[in-house]
């Protein structure tokens, strides 16, 4: 009966890094989709209306999404090769859950962000 011995990927710094610049670009067309989408209707909150901290937690939040590909694609695959296709296809799909996760992510932030003043007009 034969025997077939999986070894992990070797080089796995180059295989994060092109899949957080592939999470990168991903968060770079959300934000371009967000900035059409408030174009077209400028009855949304502009930018300057959201707190710095939010913004800042919605983009890492969105890069984290990248994670759980990474881990499918790279440590759930033992033969993974890392070929060019192998690295295209990583960055596409750690872009492509960014582009998944930055709305749910800004709808729920901005959901809190609208609660809050709320809680402080009612007195309670």
């Amino acid at each position: 009966m034969p025997v077939t011995v999986h070894v992990q990927y070797p080089n796995l710094k180059p295989a994060v890094l092109i899949a957080l610049l592939g999470a990168l670009g991903g968060l770079i067309w959300a934000w371009l989709i967000r900035h059409a989408d408030r174009s077209l209707n400028p009855s949304e909150p502009k930018p300057e209306d959201e707190p710095r901290v939010q913004l800042l937690i919605l983009r890492i939040a969105s890069l984290l999404a990248a994670v759980p590909v990474v881990i499918t694609i790279l440590f759930n695959d033992p033969d993974w090769t890392g070929t060019p296709s192998a690295y295209v296809a990583l960055a596409t799909a750690s872009g492509a859950a960014v582009i998944a996760a930055a709305p749910t992510f800004r709808a729920l932030s901005s959901r809190l962000h609208e609660e809050k003043p709320k809680d402080k007009a009612s007195g309670s």
